[in-house]
């Protein structure tokens, strides 16, 4: 069994202090020591900081192909969607089988968020997904399929699709867990969302709901009017018996919570009573930012210094590539700890890692160096300064991810790691 330790200028364990001079020891795919010192031979990895790898906690990957986000930055979120499902459907289409050589953007992503660092995601993905695209790449998480419905016959298709798929991951486990994600308030029914709410609490899975993403989406569920309803009569899916305005948030988040765990998505538009809510019920219930998505649209000031004082759980994602230019979770945690000066370099990690990986069900073997946890870490270049919070060298800087380890071996390098990498193959074995 193959035994290494590697030095770092700073370790960050994330549950505790970060360490100067730190030593990351390892033996086969777990973490034995996260020391200053150890009695094994070091490997020398020089000015990095060695974290652990990073949990997305929501992505979609069917967008990945995309160069650059659909539409406008700062556009009518109802023209996204329109944007949105014209790519989808023209990506289905007979006509897109030549168009796109190479990977399929599933891979492309998985790739992606590989390289960057992100080794758990959680991924929304509809029910037509190709299942050989997320066993290609080493990421692991949570698949939530995505569940969109407002007839009472739509509905009840949904609810049978979700119990296949239930008994068939029983039956067959991957190393993908399964989730399901009740889209929106304005395109999943109350009905479908408590039946898949109690579905989860009898069959233990997790759910993902896009909830206070906009404006438009506060002042549809409270009056039922406006672009959202004008799109959903638009594409003949209009049904008034599933809405009893005026609607709240609040009235989401008391279904959502009967489900071990549950992942409120955006969260853009939540008022302080239903911060409260998501307080109250931290253990179960995580509120999900997507910073950079966040801004390409020009919405309010993300309340994340008041949601983080009230007690809320909150994880990071990077959303799709229909509205971020990548998918590199790194610089959405750059980019929060600039937008949210209130907020410490120590909170940011931890939304970005631990928090991440309560929220998927995987902090028992992710999320912080912690002995005994599965070694899957990542190094990160640092500039060539000192900082009173060492957390800044890394956020405050643009320097890239330049090793990812996985289990114990390494999976990715780049610049200087290149070479080291090859002779830690060569002479540790790991390859």
């Amino acid at each position: 069994m193959c035994h290494y330790s590697f030095k770092a200028r700073f370790i960050f364990p994330v549950d505790r202090a970060p360490i100067a001079e730190g030593v990351l020891s390892v033996e086969g795919h777990h973490i034995t020591q996260v020391a200053r010192r150890t009695k094994s031979a070091v490997w020398d990895l020089g000015n990095v900081a060695i974290l652990p790898a990073l949990v997305n906690v929501h992505t979609h990957l069917e967008f990945s192909h995309l160069p650059q986000p659909l539409g406008n930055p700062g556009m009518c979120f109802a023209d996204w969607v329109r944007a949105v499902l014209a790519n989808r459907q023209e990506a289905t289409g007979p006509e897109q089988s030549g168009r796109l050589s190479g990977p399929s953007p599933v891979v492309r992503g998985l790739s992606e968020s590989l390289q960057t660092g992100s080794v758990t995601l959680g991924e929304v993905a509809n029910t037509a997904w190709n299942e050989k695209d997320f066993e290609q790449v080493c990421p692991t998480g949570t698949i939530f399929f995505e569940l969109i419905g407002l007839s009472e016959t739509r509905i009840q298709e949904l609810i049978s699709t979700v119990l296949e798929l239930i008994a068939a991951a029983k039956q067959a486990p991957t190393r993908w867990q399964i989730g399901f994600s009740p889209h929106a308030p304005y395109t999943a029914s109350g009905s479908l969302i408590t039946q898949v709410a109690k579905l989860a609490a009898i069959h233990k899975f997790s759910l993902a709901m896009h909830l206070a993403e906009t404006r438009a989406e506060i002042d549809f569920l409270r009056e039922g009017r406006g672009p959202l309803r004008e799109l959903l009569e638009e594409r003949g899916v209009w049904n008034s018996t599933c809405f009893q305005h005026p609607l709240r948030a609040l009235d989401y988040l008391k279904i959502l919570a009967e489900a071990p765990r549950a992942l409120i998505v955006h969260g853009n538009y939540l008022d302080q009573e239903e911060l409260q809510f998501l307080a109250k019920h931290s253990e179960t219930m995580t509120l999900v930012y997507c910073p950079r998505t966040h801004a390409y649209f020009g919405h309010s000031p993300y309340p994340l210094f008041q949601a983080l004082q009230s007690g809320v759980h909150v994880a990071l994602g990077t959303d799709s590539k229909a509205s971020n230019p990548d998918l590199n979770l790194l610089t959405d945690m750059r980019f929060a700890r600039q937008q949210h000066p209130a907020v410490t370099g120590d909170q940011i990690l931890r939304m970005g890692t631990l928090h991440g990986a309560q929220a998927l069900s995987a902090a028992d073997r992710l999320g912080s160096l912690s002995v005994g946890k599965r070694a899957s870490w990542i190094a990160v270049e640092l500039p060539e300064r000192d900082d009173p919070d060492p957390h800044d060298l890394v956020f405050q800087s643009l320097l890239p991810v330049s090793l990812v380890v996985v289990d114990g071996k390494p999976v990715y390098a780049q610049g200087k790691m290149g070479a080291f990498l090859k002779k830690w193959r060569e002479e540790a074995g790991t390859g």
